[in-house]
């Protein structure tokens, strides 16, 4: 039986580079007996019909597309995947950042909506150590505005890894579950790597590495953390703050005081890790805190300094 294997891209573990890395070599990929559907980046169509959301998803409401307006999406782009499998030979792969929390039952109905197009499924996940997913993500809502830092500091958030990969080994079973850490393909780069994973080694050739995403600074944290509230206090405060976040210096790293808040979880994660999947998740090194020492007052002065040197 062919293989379809949906890739549910944990956050910050690279999805973004391996979607666009396969669609812009998805006729070459065919050509070599791997079919990448579609003719979008990823394949978040499926969030309608495989996530508990359906049409409600975040991901539609971004786009501003209606949950009717999703519907017809799904059914038009689940039908060109159900021709495409047909008039193609070999395995599938499917990728979407959107579905990697979507619960034991959708799975069941992913895996009977593939089945019937005459493809087993495997799912293909990355992981990051806790501590490491927890400091990307903080940088990642700093550079979008989301949320102050010293509030993520104080709630440290990051997505579980027991809650996406416990329903597919409960639905699939561990030989159809594929897992690896985000820091072992870092050398090849994910783009690369998931061909490995898969058993498609002899594609890897086809595509090309992507830039890596570099982590910020923490003084680039701190002073685009500082950029955000201006905004908010300030509207008419330009909202340029790009060049925050080429500022040099020690990378990002989470206070001792933050990480003592994540033990018990991050311990918990990793046991489990080991146990279900026998994977030791390599810890991020430790360092000194670097953050820069400024009140947040200092650091708005600071920006603004900047801003106008800028102008």
């Amino acid at each position: 039986m062919r293989k379809a294997f949906v890739h549910i891209g944990m956050p910050k573990t690279g999805t973004t580079a391996v979607q666009k890395a396969m669609s812009n070599r998805r006729v070459a990929l065919l050509h070599g007996g791997l079919l990448y559907p579609g003719d979008n980046v990823d394949h978040a169509f499926l969030v309608q019909n495989f996530h508990p959301a359906r049409g409600r998803h975040f991901y539609f409401k971004h786009q501003k597309i209606e949950p009717n307006k999703a519907e017809k999406i799904f059914r038009k782009s689940f039908h060109k995947l159900e021709r495409e499998v047909a008039q193609s030979d070999g395995d599938v792969l499917i990728s979407t950042e959107y579905l990697y929390n979507m619960g034991e039952e959708r799975l069941r109905a992913l895996r009977t909506g593939l089945s019937e197009m005459g493809l087993d499924l495997h799912v293909v996940c990355y992981v990051r150590h806790p501590i490491g997913q927890a400091t990307s993500g903080i940088q990642q809502n700093v550079k979008m505005g989301h949320d102050t830092l010293a509030n993520q500091l104080r709630n440290p958030q990051w997505h579980s890894c027991i809650e996406t990969l416990a329903p597919a080994l409960r639905a699939l079973g561990r030989s159809k579950v594929i897992v690896t850490p985000f820091e072992f393909a870092k050398e090849l780069g994910t783009e690369r790597h998931i061909l490995k994973a898969i058993g498609h080694k002899n594609l890897m050739d086809l595509v090309e590495r992507a830039e890596a995403n570099v982590g910020l600074s923490g003084a680039a944290v701190i002073l685009a953390d500082a950029h955000n509230r201006l905004l908010r206090k300030y509207p008419q405060f330009p909202a340029s703050r790009g060049y925050l976040f080429r500022i040099g210096g020690f990378r990002f790293t989470l206070p001792p005081w933050t990480i003592a808040k994540m033990k018990d979880r991050v311990q918990q994660e990793v046991k489990w890790l080991d146990e279900h999947f026998s994977l030791t998740l390599p810890e991020p090194e430790s360092q000194p805190f670097r953050h820069q020492r400024l009140s947040e007052d200092a650091a708005e002065d600071v920006v603004k300094i900047i801003v106008q040197s800028d102008r």
